[in-house]
């Protein structure tokens, strides 16, 4: 048997699309659809951002329009008529397109462990919007921000302070498509959940609310939160 390394492999290399355009197609908030379009500002990509309200989606899903691979949001098209659905693999592909995957092997799937954790905890919010029994709302409500959400918080908080100490980004030296998840993350809850104290729960995590503070402070970023459209959700 070989001798093992500990030295992480550099990433591979690989051409970038030579797409020209990109129409990134979601609903008109922001969901699972703001991290890419913070992807994209970062990665200084023009591309048409192609808001849908639920009536126009509806339409479409009834007259036959096309809806995407998967007839659900969101989906990205290109210039040669690819299309690709599915948040993460949109993200992962504008995050390479920009050349913030992290630098090696190892980076890049330490960004998408983040990425994907933060996606969890999504998935727990949207359980709690979209619940329509009344008692059972109140019960994942419960759940969602007096566990699940600080559990978390804790779980990444130690993740970000492994790195630099915290003082920086989660992966690496530079920001990563995992920074922009976890702005995306509280940015939503933020504006959405303006009854819960989140500022008050961020005190439990300093390191998580600094690091937020951080990626709204990048120049990209805060050019495009100042003009960008404010929706709750």
């Amino acid at each position: 048997m070989g001798s093992g390394s500990s030295t992480p492999r550099p990433k591979e290399v690989k051409p970038k699309t030579k797409s020209k355009s990109f129409r990134f197609h979601y609903f008109d908030g922001k969901g699972r659809g703001e991290v890419v379009r913070l992807a994209f500002v970062l990665a200084g990509l023009d591309f048409d951002d192609v808001r849908h309200t639920m009536e126009e989606w509806t339409n479409m899903k009834q007259t036959g329009e096309f809806t995407g691979p998967f007839n659900q949001l969101p989906w990205l098209a290109l210039d040669d008529g690819t299309t690709i659905s599915q948040t993460r693999a949109v993200l992962r592909l504008i995050a390479r397109e920009g050349g913030f995957d992290g630098d090696t092997n190892l980076d890049a799937a330490k960004a998408d462990e983040i990425t994907d954790a933060v996606e969890d905890i999504k998935d727990a919010f949207f359980v709690t919007i979209f619940e329509k029994d009344e008692e059972k709302k109140a019960s994942v409500e419960g759940e969602f921000w007096d566990n699940k959400l600080p559990t978390r918080l804790s779980q990444l908080e130690i993740l970000l302070e492994a790195n630099n100490g915290g003082q920086g980004f989660f992966v690496g030296k530079a920001m990563t498509h995992a920074d922009l998840e976890m702005f995306s993350l509280l940015d939503m809850l933020e504006s959405s959940s303006k009854e819960r104290d989140l500022l008050g729960m961020l005190g439990a995590v300093p390191l998580i609310k600094a690091h937020k503070e951080r990626v709204a402070n990048h120049p990209k970023i805060a050019e495009y939160l100042q003009t960008r459209e404010e929706t709750p959700l």
